[in-house]
């Protein structure tokens, strides 16, 4: 704490090299500094400091210093010079008291243990051997923890012993660290004089082996630190001389210092000093605080300065110096302006100190300098303040001139001359232009100007500007004297100008940015002089047109349109072509066309796009001009099938240069051939019987057919019967041994991008073995970059020659763009046998469609399930038909390749139980299903659509139906239904219970996500984008946070297209999740109105408002609604392939599975709201996943029973042993006639009424289903009630023949009611007819009540409720 207190006073004070007793002239703030630190030097006895080296450089962390840490223990030598101390200011005879390393890099290890440093005099003058001096200890050994500081400062250590420095030795500064060191990163590092001091340090250092300072040093560092001693010096001696007094200005301006210091510095401690001032150099005052060795003076007139040194008791004055002020003071910021050949102004500006000048006098001289006399003097002259210009005439052309100016302030106070300004007066206009402006060798990108240099005359020109326009001569206008244009070589804005000083007797200039196939127009002016000053000679200038090469065309052509009696293409337009440019093309058939050079004008030229009746070129007699223009297209028409034309394009600039001449570009040469014209009517066959056999020759021959072409004279055609023979007729064609890569090619054939091909023919061996045979197809004529069908066929033989039957090769091609195409068969043998293979009967054709019969089975690859008998190919186009199909396809694995394509037409089923692999296209017509196995995938990279017809609303804003779906391609998106057209898309989201709209197209349809939709028209919905959805697909979102009447509900959809087991989903999930119903909610139309049906796959149950038939078995793409029933919790369920079939119906329970059971439909014009009353040993007293609940349709009738506070459709009941009753609630819209319609009831043994309470009326459902009944609009909880009474012991209900009650009636209408002597007597008798309504009550006051019935002929019930039991009997009166 301490060193860095000390070290930052020494930094604030600036002190650097000072004795304890010297007294300063500082500020309090300073005088407090020094004090403090004046008390801390007399603990640590430190005094004044020199420093050795200064800088940044530093050593590596871990290389041998002072302060390293690398090692347990390390010894360390450095020596100091004594010519290096006393440049660094310390006297003979100082006594040293401490040391400082600028320290650059900390030690991780915190301290250096027995830190030890030692000092001795010295001979050595470097660290080139360990030296042996006698060394002292001047600070014992201690911890020492080094401390990283600035530049410029150092970790200062004090000493115990202080070490006297004799002024003659060099130092050796001996360090050692004996302790063991931990040597942890970083090692230290300290701040070095230079990298590169030969012999600079020494040092030693170990791991291991204890103290290292007795050891010697061995190794040799090139590197020495900056130090800083601090030292006392010794005191001072005998008398002073401090001779003259220095000031670093005797001359100064008010305001302004002078640094005063003594000829003679007086060494050691005890010197005093004290400054003097004098206006007389006779009476001398001491000036205040003025007690160091130096001071800086500010008079304020003109002062004398002494200093009294004293040493030793004696005082010696310093000699006198005068430190004199300034009065008239020199004119300042000398300028010249306005400079011609003649005249000039020169200008200054007046002094800002001292006294005001009454007048300024200048000297203007070509030679000499102010007051120097006449010779070289132009002029001179006085000018009266404040004016501070003089103008000046006469002056001679082109000559340098000096100027001085002086102030004159007065009684003859003048002040200095002002140094020099100078000025050159500019030369007058050249005398001549230039000659002989041409062009030189022009390209497209440049024009080289080429003349001869202007006579130089009376006046020679200093350069010439090149004016340039790419408009007309008449753009290029002259140039203004005085203003000096730069330079603008490059072309913008239309023009561009250059100058180009004088050159050799023929200049030459270039411009660049110069646009290819252009006109530019040239001027040339001679100039002298620059800048402001420039003088342009602008009559008669040299003038110049001549325009670039246009750009020459590539030879890459475009668009290529060749047929047998044409050739179309297309070129790049490179040549910046304007109105006045245009394309020249010039035609020859068979030989290229002689080039020459092109000098005609373009305007003779007539071009025709029919071959032959163009201008013939002026090179090639036998060449017609078949494109003139600007365009960048020709179609040549009136050619000769195969034959060869060959090309000369040219660009050329239509209007003339100055000398006549013309501007062509290079010519491009290409040529082209016209094919034969393709064969585009299929099948196409070849049997080769109007052919003249023989051999052939490379290329056509008669003795193929036309427009073949073999490559090899090995090809012939024959109707040989000797090792071969012909398929059909008499001829055929063969390939001969010893040749390889013989290829012959079929004529071209235009065919289409994506359509599978059959190319095939029959192939015949001469009995011996070893062909190897190939396949090839090309867009034109050759192998190179020739497409092989694979596989190589060879013919069989027996080893020796014989008449081998035929074989059909056929190769499927499909090609990936539309265009001709030849097919080609390459021969490969080069050796003397086999001898010779026989080919016949060529056939080209679209391949066959192949059409699914299951005739056998229901295996793909069986080739009887097929029409044609024949497993498909993979490129093949496939059906999948629905009529009279019973065993439809099953395959393990299935392909399409690239132009195949499998459609599955409306309700066929495919079922691939491994990978569907699709490079082409995979149709699923509307209802047509697919389904995969489980780990099944789906790849490939062609196009799956699957279709769905709908039914649209009308309307270009549609409204009415609407379908619930999903997609089932992963990459279909809300382009499917044009969401951004007439139709309209939404999603739901629960927990804000709204629909949200899709108004663009390109929303991506998710797999699993419930989307509705409204369509303007009926149409057919094709999904596509991407690949089938397959796999499982989860859904772990299915919230409950909506506050509306849909809170719970998520829309999902069904993401396969193939039937999904909801029996099966929910089973899975609830194993491991209790927050999801077991019911699902389909929204849908029954044909006028938006009803939802619902199942139930616990209880197997359904509702059909909708008038179909619901089941555990979701349709393909069909959207629905699932339901988490439990309020702020997350559900889950998971869809796999294991879920997947083919349906056709199925999953429900019939009404006989249950003890007892109603499906009850409200019913009003036509409009259904349906539900489901049920019982089930299985289901709970209280709401549980038996139940579904009741999803509400605004504005229509709605029926529902209620459990726990919540709406059920569907109610699942634990059976009782007592009769049940089941209030109904019923939502009217409106005031109308309705009825209920029992469209199926059961109850084992029982009955199942209808209760009206408003009207009073029973009506047994069993007989009677169907109940009319006008009601009010409004919500009504309390009129309906469906009673479930037995009339035996099953499912806990009782019937009369048990229970003690007895009912006895005649054909008259006399009943009769007896209760057992168990029951009490009491309770009520009512009779019922048919539709349910009472028509008589009677009370029980005894066991047995006789009641006459005066009623017509008909059934009737009698129901006896008495306190305890229940009895129902049917009875027929017949009177």
């Amino acid at each position: 704490m301490v060193r860095k207190l000390a070290n930052y006073i020494f930094m604030k004070t600036s002190i650097v090299t000072n004795k304890l007793n010297t007294h300063y002239f500082i500020t309090s703030t300073k005088l407090k500094l020094l004090t403090l630190l004046m008390v801390f030097l007399s603990s640590w006895g430190w005094g004044q400091t020199v420093t050795i080296g200064s800088g940044t450089n530093a050593t590596v962390s871990g290389n041998s210093n002072p302060i390293d840490g690398s090692y347990n223990s390390f010894r360390y030598q450095v020596i100091y010079t004594a010519s290096e101390l006393t440049a660094a200011g310390m006297p003979a005879n100082s006594e040293i008291n401490g040391l400082g390393f600028s320290i650059s890099g900390d030690y991780g290890g915190g301290n250096l243990l027995g830190y030890k440093i030692r000092m001795g005099h010295t001979l050595e003058v470097n660290s080139a051997i360990h030296n042996t001096a006698v060394l002292t200890e001047v600070k014992n050994s201690f911890s020492y923890n080094p401390t990283v500081t600035a530049a410029g400062a150092f970790d200062m250590i004090s000493f115990n012993t202080n070490f006297t420095w004799d002024g003659t030795s060099n130092i050796v500064i001996d360090i050692c660290s004996d302790g063991s060191n931990p040597y942890t990163s970083p090692y230290g590092s300290v701040r070095i004089i230079s990298s590169s001091t030969t012999n600079g340090s020494r040092c030693k250092r170990v791991d291991s082996g204890g103290s290292q300072c007795g050891i010697n040093t061995s190794a040799i560092n090139t590197t020495k630190p900056q130090i800083r001693f601090s030292y006392t010096p010794p005191p001072c001696s005998g008398t002073p001389a401090p001779g003259n007094t220095i000031a670093s200005s005797n001359l100064i301006a008010i305001g302004s210092s002078s640094v005063l210091s003594l000829q003679n510095a007086t060494s050691g401690s005890g010197v005093t000093y004290q400054w003097k001032y004098s206006l007389d150099n006779v009476t001398y005052t001491n000036i205040s605080g003025a007690t160091n060795a130096t001071y800086t003076a500010s008079p304020t007139v003109s002062t004398y300065y002494l200093c009294d040194v004293t040493c030793s008791g004696s005082t010696i004055s310093s000699n006198a110096v005068l430190v004199n002020l300034i009065t008239c003071y020199v004119p300042t910021a000398l300028t010249s302006s306005s400079i011609t050949y003649q005249t000039a102004t020169i200008s200054w500006s007046a002094p800002v100190t001292g006294t005001s000048p009454a007048n300024y006098e200048y000297e203007v001289r070509t030679s000499g300098t102010a007051s120097s006399g006449v010779t070289g003097l132009v002029t001179s002259g006085s000018i009266s303040a404040p004016s501070l210009s003089a103008n000046l005439t006469g002056l001679s052309a082109n000559t340098s001139h000096s100027f001085y100016v002086r102030s004159n302030c007065g009684a003859g106070d003048f002040s200095s001359w002002s140094s020099a300004a100078s000025f050159t007066t500019l030369k007058t206009e050249p005398s001549n232009q230039i000659t002989a402006l041409a062009a030189g060798t022009v390209t497209n990108t440049d024009i080289p100007l080429i003349w001869t240099a202007a006579i130089a005359g009376t006046q020679a020109p200093d350069g010439y500007l090149i004016k340039a326009s790419n408009v007309d001569l008449n753009s290029v206008t002259d140039p203004v004297d005085g203003t000096d244009p730069a330079n603008v070589t490059v072309f913008t804005s239309n023009a561009a100008n250059k100058k180009q000083t004088t050159g050799t007797a023929t200049s030459t200039t270039t411009f660049t940015g110069t646009a290819p196939g252009t006109m530019y127009y040239y001027k040339v002016y001679s100039y002298s002089n620059s800048g402001t000053g420039i003088d342009f000679k602008t009559d008669n200038p040299a003038s110049l047109s001549h325009a670039t090469k246009p750009n020459t065309v590539s030879s890459t052509l475009t668009a290529e349109t060749i047929t047998s009696s044409s050739i179309g293409f297309s070129w790049s337009s490179t040549s910046y072509l304007s109105a006045t440019n245009e394309y020249l093309i010039f035609a020859k058939a068979g030989s290229a066309v002689t080039v020459g050079t092109p000098t005609q004008d373009p305007a003779l030229y007539t071009a025709s796009a029919t071959f032959g009746n163009g201008t013939v070129y002026q090179g090639d007699a036998n060449a017609f001009c078949v494109y003139k223009g600007d365009g960048t297209s020709i179609n040549l028409t009136g050619l000769t099938a195969s034959s060869t034309y060959y090309f000369l394009i040219y660009a050329v600039v239509s209007n003339a240069n100055s000398n006549g001449s013309f501007s062509y570009a290079t010519g491009t040469s290409v040529n082209r051939t016209t094919p034969c014209a393709p064969i585009s009517s299929f099948p196409w066959t070849e049997g080769f019987e109007n052919v003249t056999t023989g051999t052939t020759v490379v290329g056509t021959s008669t003795s193929l057919p036309n427009c073949w072409n073999s490559q090899s004279t090995q090809w012939a055609s024959s109707n040989s019967t000797t090792y071969n023979t012909a398929k059909t007729g008499t001829k055929y064609i063969r390939y001969a041994y010893s040749s390889t890569n013989a290829y012959i090619w079929t004529p071209g054939f235009q065919l289409t991008a994506g359509i599978s091909y059959d190319f095939s023919f029959y192939a015949q061996g001469d009995g011996f073995t070893g062909w190897n045979n190939d396949i090839f197809v090309n867009l034109s004529v050759t192998s190179t970059g020739a497409t092989q069908l694979t596989p190589t066929y060879t013919p069989s033989g027996t080893g020796t020659a014989s008449i081998q039957s035929y074989y059909l090769v056929t190769r499927t091609f499909v090609p990936s763009t539309s265009g001709v195409y030849y097919f080609a068969i390459r021969g490969n043998q080069s050796s003397s046998s086999p001898w010779y293979m026989a080919i016949d009967d060529f056939k080209l054709e679209p391949t066959p469609t192949s059409t699914w019969t299951g005739a056998t089975s229901t295996d793909w690859n069986t080739a009887s399930n097929w029409s044609p008998a024949s497993v498909p190919f993979a490129s093949a186009p496939v059906i999948i038909p629905t009529n009279g199909i019973t065993n439809f396809p099953v395959a393990t694995s299935l392909t399409i390749a690239y132009g195949g394509s499998t459609t599955l037409n409306s309700n066929a089923r495919l079922t691939v139980n491994g990978t569907l692999t699709n490079n082409g296209t995979l149709t699923l017509e509307s209802g047509a299903t697919l389904v995969q196995g489980t780990g099944n995938t789906v790849a490939g990279s062609g196009t799956f659509n699957v279709k769905q017809a709908l039914t649209g609303a009308g309307g270009s804003t549609p409204s009415g139906r609407f379908w619930y779906l999903g997609s089932p391609v992963s990459g279909a998106t809300s382009t499917v239904f044009n969401a951004a057209g007439d139709n309209r898309l939404w999603t739901f989201a629960e927990a804000t219970q709204s629909y949200t709209e899709i108004t663009t197209n390109g929303v991506s349809m998710s797999p699993m996500q419930g989307h509705v939709a409204r369509l303007g028209a009926n149409e057919t919905s094709i999904f596509t984008g991407g690949l089938l959805n397959t796999g499982n697909y989860t859904n772990s979102s299915l919230t409950n946070t909506g506050t509306g009447s849909t809170r719970g509900y998520t829309l999902l959809s069904n993401p396969y297209p193939s039937y999904l087991d909801w029996t099966a989903a929910y089973t899975a999930a609830v194993a491991t999740n209790v927050n999801l119903s077991s019911s699902i909610w389909y929204r849908s139309n029954d044909g006028t109105n938006m009803v939802y049906d619902i199942y139930n796959a616990t209880g197997a149950i359904a509702t059909n408002n909708s008038g179909g038939t619901t089941t555990q078995y979701i349709p393909p793409m069909q959207a629905f609604w699932v339901y988490n029933p439990n309020d702020g919790t997350t559900g889950s369920v998971t869809f796999s392939n294991s879920m997947r079939s083919h349906q056709n119906n199925g999953g429900l329970k019939s009404i006989t599975d249950f003890p007892a059971f109603v499906r009850l439909n409200l019913e009003n014009d036509g409009a259904i709201d349906q539900t489901v009353l049920y019982f089930d040993n299985n289901a709970a007293t209280g709401y549980d996943n038996f139940d579904s609940d009741k999803m509400m349709v605004s504005n229509a009738a709605q029926v529902y029973s209620f459990v726990d506070n919540k709406k059920l459709a569907i109610n699942g009941m634990k059976s009782v042993k007592t009769n049940k009753q089941v209030p109904l609630t019923v939502e009217f819209p409106t005031a109308k006639s309705y009825s209920f319609n029992a469209t199926e009831v059961a109850m084992t043994d029982g009955i199942v009424l209808l209760e009206d309470r408003l009207m009073n009326v029973f009506q047994d459902l069993t007989m009677n289903p169907v109940y009319a009944f006008d009601a009010v609009a409004g919500t009504d909880a309390n009129r309906f009630v469906v009673h479930f009474q037995a009339n035996s012991g099953v499912a806990g209900i009782e019937t009369a023949e048990d229970n003690g009650i007895d009912i006895v009636s005649n054909a008259s209408g006399l009943v009769t009611i007896t209760l057992s002597e168990e029951l009490p007597a009491m309770g009520t008798i009512q009779i019922i007819d048919i539709n349910g309504k009472v028509i008589a009550t009677q009370a029980i006051n005894e066991h047995a009540t006789t009641i006459n019935i005066n009623v017509a002929t008909g059934v009737y019930h009698v129901l006896v409720d008495s306190s305890a039991k229940v009895a129902r009997k049917k009875i027929v009166i017949t009177k």
